[in-house]
């Protein structure tokens, strides 16, 4: 996922990544872009402020997308954010929707959804929808 934020001096970025907040400016561990002024606006329909927290873009909704959904689960390997330098790793198991995703995409989802960094898919299994459904509790 992408993510918004409006710096102090009012630039506006886009992140790979949730950044975090350190001292007076995002940071996140990767080059964001700088977006000219006003982007944010047109894109989410209201402006950001250095008081907003990051704007997430999120996905299109499944039934608004074109294409097949399909479904997965998900093992993998990463690093809590909060414990970069510790290099405590943590495995994890999830379960995704997902319509014209690619791997990557997967992965920055799983980072950006349990606020984790380097996440090695270990294991990925497709699922039938009805499988989905029963593992989600619907």
């Amino acid at each position: 996922m992408a993510f918004l934020v409006c710096e102090r001096d009012g630039s506006e970025y886009i992140y790979h990544h949730r950044p975090d907040r350190i001292d007076d400016a995002y940071f996140d561990g990767e080059y964001p872009i700088r977006l000219p002024k006003g982007s944010i606006a047109r894109l989410i329909g209201r402006e950001l402020t250095w008081d907003d927290e990051p704007y997430r873009l999120d996905e299109i909704p499944a039934d608004k997308r074109k294409g097949t959904v399909k479904y997965y689960f998900v093992s993998y390997r990463g690093t809590d954010r909060s414990d970069l330098f510790k290099n405590n790793s943590k495995l994890g198991h999830c379960l995704i929707e997902a319509n014209n995703i690619s791997l990557d995409s997967i992965v920055r989802r799983i980072e950006d959804e349990r606020n984790l960094k380097w996440v090695t898919i270990t294991h990925l299994n497709s699922l039938r929808e009805e499988e989905y459904r029963m593992l989600k509790g619907q």
